[in-house]
């Protein structure tokens, strides 16, 4: 089987085109953001009061991901004349069972860790916040939109990205951490602190591992759709989440997290016998 990182190395695509591949994806989404907001405002305003702010944004920001999921898939068939599936996968087809387990493994971990660390964490700063008219739109709005987003993400990030950082390195650890770098740098422009902002480089170094180890993106995307869906509605600091902590990304968290990684690359290395040179 072809490295899944040096799937590009034989790609003869003009810069140009490659330039234009790495940015189309992104004025899409912002045109068709741009759209929604205004269309929204001008058909909908009325109807504001009745969402909260987080199902707004998925309202209007997150359904943009379809088109830039498009857009992504059209320059890899027509510019780079490169078969889709060569951007998710070096296997003969997508793995399906692969994404499965990814879901059930992080599910078992959250399910392991969310007490701990509501345990650790000061209680005072930790409550319930279920509320069915805000939760179940939510709730409608992350399994419809999450999954593309997710993918997309990782598709472009430790699919194109990667590989087009393949054909110009050849150090693997190089190209975790510049992908990583690349991938913590998409999410200066939301409000995060300092400890998210490692958690989310902490988080594309592990993404980043998975998708060169395992030789595709199968594990990745899996593991991204249950992680944004434990994010958006499980527990967070605001919005309509499950549980709401104040302090949820203190150095406590950080460690947490560090920890789970590492049980869960544990866990898909010696499930898939990945061999680590």
């Amino acid at each position: 089987m072809s490295s899944f990182v040096n799937l590009s190395r034989n790609d003869k695509t003009h810069w140009f085109l490659y330039t234009l591949t790495f940015i189309l994806p992104w004025v899409i989404m912002f045109l068709g953001a741009t759209i929604c907001v205004i269309a929204f405002q001008v058909f909908f305003i009325e109807y504001a009061a009745n969402f909260t702010p987080t199902t707004l944004e998925f309202l209007v920001i997150f359904p943009t991901f379809t088109l830039s999921f498009i857009t992504l898939i059209c320059c890899i068939k027509y510019f780079h004349k490169r078969k889709i599936l060569s951007i998710f996968t070096a296997r003969t087809k997508f793995d399906w069972n692969r994404v499965g387990f990814a879901m059930m493994v992080y599910i078992g971990v959250m399910i392991a860790f969310i007490p701990i660390g509501l345990i650790i964490h000061d209680t005072e700063n930790v409550h319930w916040n279920f509320n069915t008219a805000s939760f179940i739109p939510l709730m409608i709005m992350v399994f419809l939109f999450i999954p593309l987003q997710a993918t997309f993400e990782e598709i472009f990030d430790r699919g194109f990205f990667l590989q087009i950082l393949g054909k110009w390195f050849d150090s693997k650890i190089l190209i975790i951490i510049i992908q990583a770098l690349f991938f913590a740098s998409g999410h200066l422009l939301n409000p995060i602190t300092t400890i998210e902002l490692i958690i989310i480089f902490c988080l594309g170094i592990t993404l980043g591992i998975i998708a060169i180890f395992d030789n595709g993106l199968e594990l990745a995307i899996g593991y991204h759709i249950i992680n944004n869906f434990c994010a958006f509605l499980i527990i967070s600091k605001d919005g309509n989440s499950l549980l709401l902590d104040k302090n949820i990304t203190d150095i406590i968290d950080l460690i947490m997290f560090i920890i789970t990684q590492v049980i869960i690359l544990f866990i898909f290395a010696k499930k898939y016998h990945w061999k680590l040179k």
